[in-house]
């Protein structure tokens, strides 16, 4: 079945920041989707068990230009067999490019 998880990050400093892209996809830094956010988190749903998905995130600021890419972190969807749900904090910054995670459902 389909699975989702929400990751989070630090803000980017500059002060007319608007909102964030969460980019995502199955192959590493080619991002088929987004979810836009004005947070610094976001929920990805409908993702495929057993599938690594790939994460990164922008910025966008009041004049609608878009940030470079942070760096990215990858969440591999656990599988039917799970006898415990995992919960783990990775971190997305735009300065030290890390993300927080919070274990997917």
């Amino acid at each position: 079945g389909a699975k989702s998880i929400t990751l989070a990050w630090d803000p980017n400093p500059e002060p007319n920041i608007a909102s964030y892209r969460l980019y995502y996809g199955a192959t590493s830094h080619s991002y088929r989707r987004y979810v836009k956010t004005i947070t610094t988190n976001a929920t990805v749903s409908n993702l495929m068990e057993g599938t690594t998905y790939f994460f990164a995130a922008t910025a966008i600021n009041t004049d609608g230009l878009e940030s470079a890419l942070s760096a990215e972190v990858s969440y591999l969807v656990p599988g039917r067999i799970a006898l415990f749900s995992s919960s783990f904090r990775v971190v997305l910054s735009f300065t030290r490019a890390v993300l927080r995670c919070w274990g997917g459902s």
